[in-house]
């Protein structure tokens, strides 16, 4: 096992490598969270190239890094 959850040393990276892709899609979810992750290079033609959040409430992105994300 890779012992305690550490950021530093064992990033959660989600990307795209190439081509037209959200990231992520979060629907119909309350009280959640997204913590220490990495979103880079989504694309896409409409709303949110990292993260799109629809019938979603109390959601809490914490220290998250987001990197050459874009939209159309």
């Amino acid at each position: 096992m890779p012992g305690n959850a550490d950021p530093a040393q064992w990033p959660t990276v989600i990307t795209n490598v190439g081509g037209v892709t959200r990231l992520l899609t979060i629907s119909g979810v309350s009280d959640g969270r997204i913590e220490d992750v990495t979103f880079a290079g989504g694309n896409t033609s409409g709303n949110g190239g990292a993260i799109s959040m629809e019938n979603a409430t109390n959601l809490v992105v914490e220290n998250c890094i987001f990197r050459a994300n874009q939209t159309a």
